[in-house]
């Protein structure tokens, strides 16, 4: 290490957290310490992912590469040479995260909810699952046998995600609440009994519950069940965020970050219906009975972990994450069909040679995605006279790597950034006859945006400093020169020097090495599904959370 290196780094992970709901809140000084690390450290806005979903950005942050670099783009991955989406997890991340070059150096990392990490993989320290974990039953922690203490510190039940149910918001609340007190409570233990020099936690909570609690005006209270209720929340996170301050060392540099931004939302765009209306997409007219349909998919719907699987808003007759061909692939009646939006967050082109019934050929596939692109900026929905969609992007000039090729062909975005919240949009691929193109966002209020907050405060931050805008594949590589670990020359990301005092600002230095193919290709291509999701099928199909 250099003498201006830094032995301790610490990330704390705001899921969604937006600066429109929280510079507001900071001013009115409802929340002391994030208005005091404002006021101390350097903040600004930090990019997210095209899609900014939760699996694509938190991946890019961990790898500080691209989604064509890393292969994940949603909550299920496609089966190549099929029409089957399947639950992703950690094992199918086809680049290393950060962590493993930070291991790789000697240093010791500790990782606590940090999305995207189960099942768990070694790492030269510690390592705590959340989101998408099962149960107890499997192991969710490297080491094993950290598991067990855990389990035997905090309070039963031990809690794997927020609760996601729109029937009930009080009772969504006290969920999420409880979650990140345990949350805390891990860091807290984690922070005072074990050996680190790298240390991640992310709250997941500001997500779970601005989907459904966003005030249409940030500034003015709306009572209990909006406003109110999700500033509780965030006092909370406020004082949540102190404890874990008052256990850091005083050289500690710290970094407080969000995936994505969130903003409000009013309406819905089913896409696969619009798609069937124009004669892309075709549905079967016998497809598997209703009643075989109704009991497979209620099954589905009892997971309450992957459900929702946030941005997506997949629709709840699907099961969302654990799709499976039965449900999804049955109705479409593929030797009709050119294009169809997939369960992975794009539309995918039913292509010769390449799908199993495929019908387009080679040659009208570029300009059939023209077409699409122009098609679909220009529909209207009727009740708002706005555009759904806020631009169509061919996956060869979205992204650039080894897995571009399993992205959608190409990934819609809808519009997220206006005002007033019913020009904002839901994308929903739900298939069906009898569906309108456009309907209310109901039960969501909020929706991901794209561009979250960074704010650096420490060892080494250049004090009272507001960043140019960042982008959230720059953190990966700032945290391995920060530490004086050589960036890979692979990822995408820069390193923000502009953060940094001029006497801590790091001198990186670079790893010539190129990502060896084996790595991505035997991850990616792992056929890890049908033991995990039957284990999480298994045991959350009998919980009823949600309807």
């Amino acid at each position: 290490m250099s003498d201006s290196s830094l032995n301790k780094v610490v990330v704390i992970g705001l899921d969604g957290v937006d600066w429109r709901l929280l510079q507001p809140w900071i001013d009115a000084g409802e929340l002391p310490t994030l208005a005091r690390l404002v006021q101390e450290g350097a903040h600004g806005r930090l990019k997210s992912t095209v899609r900014p979903e939760s699996s694509v950005a938190w991946t890019t942050f961990s790898t500080g590469v691209n989604p064509g670099k890393h292969g994940i783009f949603g909550f299920v991955r496609h089966q190549p040479s099929s029409y089957e989406f399947h639950l992703a997890d950690s094992r199918h991340i086809g680049a290393r995260r950060f962590w493993d070059y930070l291991g790789a150096a000697g240093l010791r990392v500790g990782l606590v909810n940090v999305p995207f990490t189960y099942p768990p993989q070694p790492v030269n320290g510690f390592l705590v699952g959340g989101m998408l974990t099962p149960g107890p039953h499997v192991t969710f922690t490297y080491p094993a046998a950290l598991q067990q203490r855990l389990m035997q510190h905090l309070p039963a039940p031990y809690l794997f995600d927020a609760g996601d149910s729109a029937k009930d918001k009080a009772k969504l609340w006290q969920s999420v609440s409880a979650y990140t007190r345990q949350q805390l409570e891990t860091a807290v233990l984690l922070l005072r009994e074990e050996v680190w020099n790298f240390f991640a936690i992310v709250f997941t909570g500001p997500d779970r519950l601005q989907h459904f609690f966003w005030p249409s005006d940030v500034k003015k209270s709306e009572g209990p069940t909006n406003g109110e209720l999700l500033l509780t929340y965030f006092k909370d996170l406020d004082q949540s965020v102190a404890k874990i301050l008052g256990e850091l060392p005083t050289d500690a540099l710290v970094l407080f970050l969000s995936d994505h931004g969130f903003n409000a939302v009013g309406r819905r765009f089913y896409i696969n219906s619009w798609l069937q209306s124009k004669g892309y997409l075709s549905l079967r007219s016998r497809a598997l009975s209703t009643d075989y349909l109704s009991r497979l998919l209620t099954r589905l719907k009892s997971i309450s972990l992957v459900r929702r699987l946030k941005q997506t808003f997949l629709p709840t007759e699907w099961g969302v994450g654990q799709l499976k061909t039965a449900v999804f692939a049955n109705p479409i009646d593929w030797t009709k069909t050119r294009v169809y939006y997939a369960p992975d967050g794009g539309l995918r082109i039913n292509l010769q040679g390449r799908e199993p019934n495929g019908i387009v050929p080679f040659e009208a596939y570029e300009s059939l995605c023209a077409t699409l692109s122009s098609e679909l900026s220009a529909v209207k929905d009727m009740e708002t006279g706005c555009s759904p969609i806020a631009g169509v992007y061919q996956k060869k000039n979205l992204y650039h790597g080894p897995f571009t090729s399993s992205a959608p062909d190409l990934i819609v975005e809808p519009q997220r950034e206006r005002d007033p919240l019913e020009q904002n949009y839901l994308i929903d691929s739900k298939l069906g006859s009898d569906l309108p193109h456009f309907t209310s966002s109901t039960p969501y209020n909020g929706n991901h945006a794209p561009h979250g907050i960074l704010l650096a405060w420490g060892n080494g931050v250049a004090a009272h400093t507001t960043l140019p805008e960042s982008d959230l594949q720059d953190i990966a590589p700032t945290i391995l020169a920060a530490m004086g670990v050589p960036i890979p020359k692979t990822m995408d990301g820069r390193v923000l020097f502009e953060l940094f005092t001029d006497q801590k600002c790091p001198d990186p230095t670079f790893l010539s090495e190129t990502e060896p193919s084996s790595l991505g290709e035997a991850m990616y291509s792992l056929d890890a599904v049908d033991e995990p999701e039957t284990a999480v099928i298994e045991r959350l199909r009998n919980l009823g959370y949600l309807d």
